[in-house]
C-alpha cells in the first residue's frame, strides 16, 4: 500500500527489464507511483491521513532530485509486459489521482489491470476489514483476483 505500492510497481518493472520471472499478479492499495507530485492535488475533501506538505517532504527525503526517475516514480516508466494488476483506492484520498492515472496508463500499455475506486473511502481503508463493509468487499475482490491468476 501507498509507498509500498510504488515500490511494488518499480520492482515489477525491474524484474521484467532484467528478464527475471514475474509473479502471477500483484495487488496495490492506494499506490504512490509519482513522487514528482506534478498532478497531485493540493487538497482532497475527506482526506484524513496524508497531505501535500508531508508528501513533498517524504518524496524529497526518499528520492531527492531523482523524483522523476522510473525507480522513484514508476508511473513515468515503461508499463508494458507487467503481470495482471489490481489497484484499489478510496475516493477521499490525495493519492487517488495516482491510482487513476496508473490505471489509465496501464490501459494504454500491454497490461491486464483492474482499477477499483471506493466512494467516500480514505487511504488504505482495507485495514478496517471486519469493521467496515467496503473493506470486507475490497478484500473479497483481492481474494478473487488472486485465485483467478494463481498458477
Amino acid at each position: 500500500d501507498s509507498a509500498g505500492g510504488g515500490l511494488t510497481l518499480a520492482l515489477l518493472q525491474r524484474l521484467r527489464d532484467e528478464g527475471q520471472p514475474l509473479p502471477a499478479c500483484a495487488l496495490m492499495f492506494s499506490p504512490w507511483v509519482d513522487l514528482t507530485l506534478a498532478e497531485t492535488p493540493p487538497t482532497v475533501p475527506g482526506e484524513a491521513m496524508l497531505n501535500r506538505q508531508w508528501l513533498t517532504f517524504a518524496a524529497e527525503a526518499y528520492a531527492g532530485n531523482q523524483r522523476d526517475s522510473a525507480g522513484a516514480s514508476p508511473l513515468l516508466g515503461n508499463l508494458d509486459g507487467l503481470p495482471p494488476l489490481l489497484i484499489q483506492t478510496g475516493s477521499d484520498e490525495i493519492l487517488a489521482n495516482d491510482s487513476e492515472r496508473l490505471a489509465e496508463a496501464l490501459d494504454r500499455a500491454d497490461c491486464d489491470a483492474r482499477y477499483q475506486r471506493y466512494p467516500g473511502r480514505w487511504h488504505v481503508f482495507q485495514l478496517h476489514a471486519g469493521m467496515l463493509h467496503d473493506a470486507d468487499l475490497a478484500l473479497a475482490e483481492c481474494r478473487d483476483f488472486l485465485h483467478q491468476h494463481w498458477r
